[in-house]
């Protein structure tokens, strides 16, 4: 191991313990939470007069829906050969 090798990992563990204590700050910062903020920003009204709500309702009727039949489409002979589709075209034509 020559000087300039060992002078190099000193500087390399130099510079690992600043960036070790970058995040560490870091962190801190992230961490340090205003735990009273909630308190300050939420506040409660508290109402202490009544007042009468008068409702009036009227029955609203529902639709029922209506069920269309279609009818299904008729079959047509088709074949499959290797994942290929073969239509008789005359065969589709008689519908």
């Amino acid at each position: 191991m020559e000087t300039d090798e060992g002078v190099e990992l000193v500087v390399d563990q130099e510079k690992n313990a600043e960036v070790e204590g970058r995040q560490e700050d870091k962190q801190t910062e992230i961490y340090n939470i205003d735990l009273d903020h909630s308190s300050k920003v939420l506040t409660v009204k508290i109402v202490t007069t009544a007042t009468q709500v008068v409702a009036a309702s009227t029955l609203i009727f529902a639709a029922k829906p209506k069920v269309i039949k279609i009818a299904a489409a008729l079959a047509v002979s088709t074949r499959r050969r290797k994942g290929v589709v073969i239509r008789d075209p005359e065969e589709e034509l008689h519908t």
